[in-house]
């Protein structure tokens, strides 16, 4: 539906592909994926392309209503201010985050215990990897992810899957401003612990 929506506000204002890739500053060749479906759009080319194309908002409006039908429902509103955020900051005491798992790491989350049917797996993978797009932007965000010592040692999804993952945390997608640590498990416990947390700036 997005695609379709874009295609026909671009032959609307009698735009062609390769003079909107221009006007968006985007390479034609990622905005000819975006339109034959092979790389998921982002709320940066959304709203660029509103502009370009003098849509009121309109594609950024479908683009945030699909993403919201995709992800859990507890999570749409948090991925939307997480998108705008200058500033993300994460804890983590058992699992590395959403934003630096790998597609195996992930999958093997998502699939454990069997709570979710093979194709739910698929789309639920895909959604959180394209959720990670934003920190490869011209301005991503900075980043800091606080994990506890446990959540690196516990080998999810096997020992290649693990050793993938661990050096995705210490070179994570953003690392021009992301920074990783960890907090030993010597440690006393303390408040957090139980808990996951993240907040935004």
């Amino acid at each position: 539906m997005w695609i379709r929506a874009l295609k026909a506000a671009r032959a609307s204002a009698d735009v062609s592909q390769e003079r909107m890739a221009s006007l968006v500053k985007w390479s034609p060749s990622t905005v000819a994926a975006i339109e034959t479906g092979r790389r998921r759009p982002t709320r940066e080319f959304a709203i660029a392309a509103d502009q370009v194309l003098e849509t009121g908002g309109l594609l950024t409006e479908l683009l945030e209503a699909a993403d919201r039908e995709r992800s859990p429902s507890w999570f749409a509103t948090w991925r939307s201010y997480e998108s705008q955020a200058a500033r993300l900051r994460a804890f983590e005491p058992c699992l590395i985050p959403g934003l630096l798992q790998t597609e195996e790491y992930a999958r093997a989350i998502i699939s454990a215990g069997g709570l979710n049917p093979s194709d739910k797996v698929d789309e639920l993978v895909s959604v959180r990897m394209e959720r990670q797009q934003f920190l490869t932007r011209d301005d991503p965000p900075e980043c800091i992810f606080i994990l506890d010592e446990g959540a690196l040692r516990r080998p999810i999804g096997g020992p290649r899957s693990w050793m993938h993952s661990l050096g995705t945390c210490w070179k994570s997608p953003g690392s021009r401003t992301s920074t990783s640590m960890s907090s030993p498990t010597r440690l006393a416990p303390t408040s957090a612990l139980p808990a996951t947390f993240c907040w935004r700036i």
